[in-house]
């Protein structure tokens, strides 16, 4: 799978973040759940050109199944996207797919 350098960042940046907050919370606790249902939060300091440049990048590795995102104010009954194929907007929250886990270790794998 082809990924540009900044779309490795983004999954690298994902995975960093959530193992970070995943040795942090108490196994079991009510914030390890709402990091699995919803992800971490995101958000991107860059100026405009910046911002959709990442934006694009972020949407196309939900295409290919590797992120999903996450838009947890703007859904006004409170529901999580399942599915890239459900209607989103602004991203709030991300997180990694099972694909994406795979796809991340083994970039992992090949730094070394």
């Amino acid at each position: 799978m082809q990924l540009s350098e900044q779309q490795k960042d983004i999954l690298a940046w994902i995975h960093s973040r959530t193992t970070e907050i995943q040795e942090a919370v108490e196994p079991g606790s009510y914030a390890e759940r709402q990091l699995e249902i919803w992800g971490v939060r995101w958000g991107v300091e860059a100026d405009a050109a910046g911002r959709a440049s990442i934006s694009r990048s972020l949407r196309r590795l939900e295409r290919r199944g590797l992120v999903l995102r996450q838009n947890r104010t703007g859904s006004p009954t409170g529901e999580v996207r399942r599915s890239k194929d459900e209607p989103h907007n602004t991203t709030t929250h991300v997180k990694l797919t099972e694909k994406g886990r795979k796809v991340v270790n083994k970039l992992k794998l090949s730094l070394c």
